[in-house]
């Protein structure tokens, strides 16, 4: 995984931002990424919208936390 992201999003995210996928990564002082961020065409998002350049901005934070995730409703989601 490349940056805690699966391996073939990894990919589908290379597919849509051409042979090399260019990203700025903030790493804290303890060697933790805390934010990153990468262009990718608007169309990997939402295929209607087309090739307009569009970045996506992930931030990173609570190390070691237990987590609780609470799936929404079937009603409450969107497939894109």
């Amino acid at each position: 995984d490349a940056l805690g992201i699966p391996a073939d999003v990894f990919e589908e995210m290379q597919a849509a931002s051409g042979d090399e996928v260019e990203m700025a990564v903030w790493v804290d002082e303890e060697g933790f990424t805390r934010r990153f961020s990468l262009p990718v065409t608007a169309s990997f998002l939402v295929p209607r919208l087309g090739d307009e350049l569009v970045v996506m901005q992930f931030d990173v934070s609570d190390f070691g936390e237990d987590i609780s995730i609470e799936l929404p409703a079937d009603e409450d989601v969107l497939s894109l």
